[in-house]
């Protein structure tokens, strides 16, 4: 009878096991564009990075040891909040792996012990161009296995993945460098799904500043439990197409109309367009939804010029409306 349990619990601990997935582990990564120490062990840290291309990575540029850093100047306040809330300021370069503090001389040692870490929880993040300066981004947290925590922290930010800059310490490339802040520095406050397989989406905006490239531009995500720990973390993809200038209305094979419209508009194409976003001049979504006999009610929106996007077999296009009642 013994043996029996046992061996019904050690089917039951895998079954839990397998239910869980590997863990998306973070470094953050806190440096200085003056720093000449920072120039020094940068190399040996991306090098590390690079024989560990599943761990994700931002850097963060606090404006301690040299408030001149360039990426620092471009948002002192973000960059020292993050800084902070690990209480590490004063000095770089810092490295925070999961929300631990370590030296940069352990980072391999520590990358390689969290190769088999575990998580309850997926999280997904991605991002879309809806004008040419302005990003929409969507995260998907997941409870995948059984958990007792019921709230977490959430930090999404705004990083590019190459910056080509020569600064004050010599070095030329900078990797992930952190832009702005989506949430909170030091997370928001966030209810974790409560049932398994159930999910919770949260959605931002952002635009694209005239010194970045639009194209390089990623969202970080990372999920935390209320001492820090990190629960799992999550990286979009980069923009593959940036367009010049949003698609008005000029095609002959589309219409739409009225344009302005005060409560319904009607989508003329030989596409079959299929699904629609109405997004604010911000970025914010108002509305999406299906298309029904080739038409959007509108009855529900305020009056104002929004974005309208639509969808055709993986295709889309992007044109102002006006709503006026």
């Amino acid at each position: 009878m013994k043996k029996i349990f046992l061996s019904a619990l050690t089917l039951l601990i895998g079954l839990l096991t397998q239910a869980q997935i590997t863990k998306t582990n973070i470094v953050e990564h806190f440096t200085n564009s003056n720093c000449s120490i920072c120039a020094n062990q940068n190399p040996g840290i991306y090098s590390t990075l690079g024989s560990n291309p599943n761990v994700l990575h931002i850097t963060f540029h606090p404006s301690s040891p040299y408030a001149s850093c360039v990426f620092s100047m471009a948002n002192p306040t973000e960059n020292d909040a993050r800084t902070n809330f690990y209480n590490i300021y004063g000095g770089t370069p810092r490295l925070v792996v999961n929300g631990n503090v370590i030296t940069t001389a352990n980072l391999s040692s520590t990358l390689t012990n969290l190769n088999t870490s575990l998580t309850n929880y997926q999280v997904y993040a991605t991002q879309e161009l809806i004008t040419s300066d302005s990003i929409l981004v969507n995260v998907v947290i997941k409870k995948i296995a059984s958990d007792t925590m019921t709230q977490a922290l959430l930090f999404v930010g705004a990083k590019q993945d190459t910056v080509i800059q020569t600064t004050g310490n010599g070095e030329s490339i900078h990797q992930d460098v952190f832009r702005k802040g989506l949430t909170n520095m030091n997370g928001n406050n966030i209810n974790l799904p409560s049932n398994i397989n159930d999910s919770t989406l949260f959605t931002f905006s952002y635009s694209v500043e005239p010194t970045w490239t639009a194209s390089r531009m990623q969202t970080i995500v990372i999920v935390q439990d209320l001492n820090k720990q990190v629960i799992n973390s999550a990286e979009s993809t980069n923009i593959q197409s940036i367009p010049t200038t949003v698609q008005e209305n000029t095609f002959e094979e589309l219409k739409v109309y009225p344009n302005p419209s005060s409560e319904n508009i009607i989508i003329q194409s030989n596409n079959q367009y299929t699904t629609y976003k109405i997004f604010s001049l911000q970025g914010k979504l108002i509305a999406n939804g299906n298309l029904i006999n080739n038409q959007i009610s509108l009855t529900q929106i305020s009056n104002g010029i929004y974005f309208l996007k639509l969808v055709s077999n993986g295709n889309s296009i992007i044109l102002k409306i006006q709503i006026q009642k």
